[in-house]
């Protein structure tokens, strides 16, 4: 009897302990990023289709209620290793460049879509990826990404989903969003996918 509940106990107090917030490379033949979870097209709420242009900046903003340094770096390092954009850029990134580029007094402030869009301006047109990362009570998730045109302002590409925690977010939540966007990014989700919502 006792054995039995040390092994119950030790199982719950282990099953939680997965990985969350460790970036793997995507696979070398599909470029997809290894999860067993998929994106049902009822996922995926807008997706235009993408831009080349874009590839030549992504600006990652994201938007959480835990783990806020932990998302950006997670995301900013899966995407980097796609290879799809030649510059990826956070918050703190896009700051210093304003300087370097001597736009402080052109673009003041790039915390809202307002401000992104006077930076487009005056570099270019350029992709913005919200990042959503929220806890939902227990062991319940629910992320996001929403891909947004600088100049425009439109919600080119948008997926929502959501997840339950027993063993790691990567794989259930992170990879599969981050699967959907890598997808979009070569025009290449499924058919069954609602495009040009």
């Amino acid at each position: 009897m006792i054995r039995r509940l040390i092994t119950i106990v030790l199982f719950i107090g282990l099953a939680g302990c997965g990985a969350t917030f460790k970036p793997v490379k995507p696979d070398a033949t599909t470029g997809l990023f290894p999860t067993t979870v998929g994106i049902a097209p009822s996922d995926i709420e807008v997706a235009e289709r993408f831009d080349p242009a874009y590839r030549r900046m992504l600006f990652i903003n994201v938007k959480s209620n835990w783990g806020y340094l932990e998302t950006i770096d997670y995301f900013q390092t899966s995407i980097e290793h796609l290879g799809t954009f030649e510059q990826l850029l956070t918050r703190k990134d896009i700051d210093q460049k304003i300087i370097a580029w001597q736009l402080q007094d052109k673009v003041s402030d790039v915390s809202n879509l307002l401000g992104l869009n006077l930076l487009s301006k005056q570099i270019g047109n350029f992709l913005i990826l919200d990042v959503g990362n929220w806890w939902k009570g227990g062991y319940h998730y629910e992320g996001s990404l929403q891909a947004l045109d600088a100049r425009t302002g439109k919600t080119v590409f948008k997926t929502k989903l959501q997840a339950f925690n027993w063993d790691g977010l990567d794989e259930p939540l992170f990879r599969p969003l981050l699967n959907a966007f890598v997808l979009w990014t070569r025009n290449a989700l499924p058919v069954s996918q609602p495009v040009g919502k």
